[in-house]
């Protein structure tokens, strides 16, 4: 049996910032985002795609398809670990295939956002696109947990 090696990390400021391909909100932020998200027309929902946990909306696309709103945060995958999904303005202290790799190993093979604050690894797997159908589900689910 193999003994589990485990290695200390932090967050730092972005060296080099990437593009924004993720809108990221949390708490009244994706409530927020999920209305701008409604406010858009079909044909721009289209270009967009979404995902969802606990507290956290994320919608994904070009970058100058992301909408904008106060508070939200964007992520982008890391040039270094294109399956590594990381906030655009911090960078984890650790190299971003090795993460890449434990994320693989510890959640299986696919592609994963890694939050700082709140602390989240969140797969982005089950993304779906962005339509009225989706959103009402989105709304749905919010709905139940406030219950």
């Amino acid at each position: 049996m193999r003994a589990a090696v485990t290695h200390n990390w932090t967050w730092r400021a972005a060296t080099q910032p990437a593009t924004p391909a993720a809108a990221v909100g949390w708490g009244d932020t994706a409530l927020a985002l999920h209305a701008r998200l409604l406010a858009l027309s079909a044909e721009h929902q289209s270009r967009l795609h979404m995902t969802a946990g606990p507290e956290v909306l994320v919608v994904l696309g070009v970058e100058g398809d992301l909408p904008w709103i106060s508070g939200v945060a964007y992520a982008a995958p890391s040039p270094l670990a294109p399956a590594l999904w990381l906030p655009t303005a911090y960078e984890p202290t650790m190299a971003h295939d090795l993460l890449a790799q434990a994320l693989a190993h510890r959640y299986g093979a696919g592609s994963y956002l890694l939050w700082h604050a709140p602390a989240l690894a969140m797969p982005l797997q089950r993304q779906v696109p962005v339509s009225p159908s989706q959103l009402a589900h989105f709304a749905a689910q919010r709905q139940g947990q406030r219950v």
